[in-house]
């Protein structure tokens, strides 16, 4: 079966397949996203879409997997969902309608409402309440600010426009939770444990993560029901991670959804869920109906700084690095899978002054120590 990636997107993830595997990439694409491909069509960012179409004409493949990495392109890429289908091509990636809905904050907002799911209360711009203030239709973060005391900048909501949501700031505990759907069949994975929310409005990139959620775990039943609920809702038909904030056992809010591979993909995928490998599942028509148990090995993400690939290297209980340039200097992390939270703790201790602060007061919350 030959099978196109829209893009190289997390195609690390894809072990060496009996399938053809070709995918379009950029020019800066990481050699482990390519490693898995039989041949890679290079684009720019500017024409990956129309050589998309064109690749498809090229190459005829038995199926198209959408693997865009941004809010924005997967509703550019969605839109060509039909027409490749028009093809006679199978096409695994969500609908215009569920992409859209997920760019636009305001508009999943209004959606979940009529599902009576809940969502962060508006927030006041003349009150003292702190809220969040986030693009309406942003990604990653970009954009948003946490106001502490909105009463006292007026001038600044006087300018806000419409593209803008204010909510108000809700304390709890980040989660999300990572739903497959197609063919009848749907796989909601536990959630993710991301650490306490704060006005620092800090990155889930740099804080700890641990799969399967080990902080209060009474709660994982009741948002993965919330998150196969709203699959069904949409017709999910193939990838969606849903963002928790917890307040207690029973009560939360759903704070956004994304229509693709997300950042804890990954953790998930080394924890024995590999969602890259199920869309080719879907694609090839091998994806079951019955539903199955995972026993996910538990598996944390865990900032770090001043680490190398050497040293990375003789670190045995390390199976992931990651270490990328951002305009704060880079980004480190490492994974980790472990029978228990205790030895996430010992590993921790043994990377000494590499942890983050951060990373050992989340440990120490999510642990109950």
């Amino acid at each position: 079966m030959n099978i196109v990636f829209s893009h190289s997107y997390r195609l690390s993830f894809l072990s060496r397949s009996p399938h053809t595997i070709q995918c379009l990439a950029y020019a800066d694409a990481l050699a482990e996203d390519l490693a898995a491909a039989d041949s890679v069509f290079w684009v720019t960012p500017e024409t990956r879409l129309k050589c998309l179409l064109a690749t498809v004409d090229h190459a005829k493949p038995d199926a198209v997997i959408l693997t865009a990495p941004h809010d924005v392109d997967c509703v550019k890429e969605s839109n060509l969902k039909a027409i490749i289908e028009g093809r006679n091509i199978v096409v695994i990636g969500n609908s215009p309608k569920i992409t859209a809905l997920c760019l636009d904050k305001r508009a999943t907002k209004q959606w979940l409402a009529t599902f009576s799911v809940p969502t962060p209360p508006d927030g006041r711009p003349d009150g003292h309440q702190p809220v969040i203030v986030k693009p309406v239709s942003a990604w990653g973060g970009t954009g948003v600010q946490a106001i502490s005391d909105p009463a006292s900048c007026p001038e600044f909501f006087n300018t806000l426009s419409d593209s803008f949501l204010v909510e108000q700031y809700v304390e709890g505990v980040e989660m999300s939770v990572q739903v497959l759907r197609h063919a009848g069949r749907m796989i909601v994975t536990p959630p993710v444990y991301k650490g306490r929310t704060s006005l620092e409005m800090i990155h889930p990139l740099k804080k700890l993560r641990i799969f399967p959620n080990p902080w209060n775990p009474t709660v994982n039943d009741t948002l993965m029901a919330t998150a196969g609920r709203i699959a069904d809702a949409l017709d999910l038909d193939c990838i969606l991670e849903i963002e928790f904030i917890v307040q207690s056992a029973t009560d939360f809010v759903v704070t956004e959804m994304n229509s693709r591979l997300s950042g804890v993909s990954r953790m998930i995928a080394s924890s024995g869920l590999n969602a890259v490998e199920e869309m080719v599942h879907m694609a090839d028509g091998t994806w079951a109906t019955d539903t199955r148990k995972l026993d996910y090995k538990l598996t944390a993400e865990i900032p770090v700084q001043g680490l190398s690939w050497a040293a990375v290297e003789t670190i045995p209980f390390v199976t992931y690095y990651y270490h990328r340039p951002d305009d704060a200097g880079s980004r480190e992390r490492v994974l980790v899978t472990a029978v228990d939270l205790q030895a996430i703790g010992s590993h921790m201790e043994d990377m000494g002054d590499h942890i983050m602060p951060l990373a050992r007061q989340q440990y120490v919350e999510a642990a109950g120590l």
